[in-house]
């Protein structure tokens, strides 16, 4: 396969046709054990004539803080994008970005007839000869936090948010990977509680010890799937699609964390196959700004991609931004992270400042230092004449 068979790729030529779905009248516990036995991480909910009504997703109900036991998936259901049979692959990856999900369901004449997954796009993928040229130390981000199996799943919620990750890796002091918590496991774990017949995103396990004090290490998944900085994409891509994970986490022969590559990773590299003259911009966590405040967020992008533009050729860059809120006089301090994807390497950087510009001036500095290291990089393994 080569870059414009991807671009020519449909969406019925990749999908799964034998889609399982939520009634908009089910009761959200059921939905979450069709969700665990089939180990889905989006689900479809539709009408009784089977229309097409919305979806739940993992990462709806951790944004959620409480629901009764008996709340129907109606009241819990986003909306997504619709997708139809015929459109392209390579825009239904942009689509799943920039709306941040691992699914969308597949509609004809407002009924589901399929879905496509991140993971089923990049199996289809899977063919590029680009695959096998690219390792794992080129796209994968090397400056991930990872937790103690002794901090809270409260706190390791947040940093999943802040950082605009699925998964974290559990390590040791020596920084040894242990396990893997995602925000899927946390999900399981704290929407059920049969004592009081709540689903409690803060419930507690006992009387004594509430949610913000279960240790990370009651829920984590061992052993952890890893692979080296120098395997190749491809390799990541097979063990994303053969385990059904969204992450995979990059170690040395010590087991020591690395790095990590995410499905988002891989996919923004594909969508860097579609042509266009321009960066591909995805802004996210700061819904509520007005837009005042994202045109001259785009202003500075634009600037620095100027720059990088020189150096290297940008294609794809995600920004997310958390926010924190001051316990004096009600400000705000903001967190940034941001991902540049260029033709054959992804660039990160991150920032945390109260103020949201400067926070951005940073961000978009370090991955302007960056790419000039990796220009350098390109011409030290140049051949010389």
């Amino acid at each position: 396969m080569n870059r414009e068979q991807v671009i020519k790729l449909k969406v019925k030529d990749v999908m799964n046709r034998e889609v399982v779905t939520a009634h908009v009248d089910d009761l959200l516990s059921n939905v979450l054990s069709l969700m665990q036995k089939k180990d889905f991480s989006v689900i479809p909910v539709v009408d009784e004539d089977n229309r097409f009504q919305g979806i739940i997703s993992y990462d709806s109900l951790n944004r959620r803080r409480s629901l009764p036991i008996t709340a129907k998936a109606s009241s819990v259901m986003t909306n997504c994008p619709e997708v139809q049979q015929n459109d392209a692959v390579i825009d239904v990856a942009e689509k799943m970005m920039s709306n941040e999900l691992r699914g969308i369901p597949v509609l004809s004449k407002k009924k589901v007839v399929g879905i496509i997954t991140v993971s089923d796009i990049i199996t289809a993928f899977k063919g590029l000869k680009i695959m096998k040229e690219i390792k794992n130390r080129e796209i994968m981000n090397d400056n991930i936090p990872g937790v103690s199996p002794k901090d809270t799943v409260a706190s390791t919620r947040k940093i999943l948010q802040d950082i605009n990750e699925k998964n974290i890796a559990v390590v040791d002091n020596s920084g040894r990977m242990m396990g893997v918590i995602g925000l899927k496991n946390i999900v399981r774990a704290n929407y059920i509680d049969n004592r009081n017949h709540t689903l409690n995103i803060n419930r507690k396990y006992s009387k004594e010890n509430g949610a913000e004090d279960i240790e990370v290490e009651a829920l984590m998944v061992t052993p952890p799937i890893t692979l080296t900085p120098d395997d190749t994409i491809l390799k990541t891509a097979e063990l994303m699609s053969r385990h059904n994970i969204s992450t995979v986490f990059i170690t040395d022969e010590k087991g020591i964390l690395k790095g990590v590559v995410s499905e988002y990773a891989l996919l923004e590299l594909f969508h860097s196959f579609k042509p266009n003259d321009g960066v591909y911009v995805q802004i996210s966590g700061l819904s509520d700004e007005h837009p005042d405040v994202f045109e001259a967020m785009y202003s500075l992008i634009e600037k620095s991609m100027k720059k990088v533009s020189k150096l290297l050729k940008p294609k794809v860059l995600t920004i997310h931004v958390s926010r924190y809120n001051a316990s004096e006089g009600g400000r705000q301090k903001y967190s940034l992270t941001a991902r540049l994807t260029t033709e054959h390497e992804m660039i990160y950087g991150k920032a945390f400042e109260w103020d949201l510009f400067k926070a951005l001036d940073e961000t978009l500095e370090q991955i302007e230092n960056n790419a000039r290291k990796l220009r350098e990089k390109r011409k030290e393994r140049m051949p010389r004449k």
